[in-house]
């Protein structure tokens, strides 16, 4: 694939490729993509609905075991009362997990690396 070929992919952040550039088709960055530009196997959110799955057999094997220990003092009855609300918590968190904040240099609004450099350097004198 010949660099003008893959440059298309890729929203520049300055004049030159660089790995802060992101994808026009995943959204990563250049440096999470194979040798040859291709994007990473999966959807960035895949985790998400795994973890949102293990909350819901969590949560749903402790009401079933907590209904079935009854309210006498047992290990099934502890465990259920450690397996519903853990499960219960396990979906919250997912749902209201976001994704990682952006760096300042990847941001839109923030500098860019080289802008930034050159403004450290100009405001100590040295340059």
């Amino acid at each position: 694939m010949s660099a003008a070929t893959g440059d298309r992919q890729f929203q520049h952040r300055s004049g030159h490729p660089c790995n802060l550039d992101r994808c026009n088709r995943c959204g990563l960055l250049r440096a999470a993509h194979g040798a040859d530009w291709s994007c990473p196997a999966g959807p960035p959110g895949g985790s998400r609905t795994g973890l949102l799955i293990a909350g819901a057999v969590l949560a749903a094997a402790g009401a079933v075991l907590w209904g079935l220990s009854g309210s006498a003092p047992s290990g099934l009855n502890t465990l259920a009362a450690i397996a519903f609300p853990g499960g219960l918590i396990l979906i919250i968190a997912t749902l209201v997990r976001t994704g990682p904040s952006p760096r300042p240099a990847d941001r839109e609004d923030g500098p860019m690396r080289d802008q930034a450099w050159t403004e450290f350097l100009r405001d100590h004198g040295l340059q």
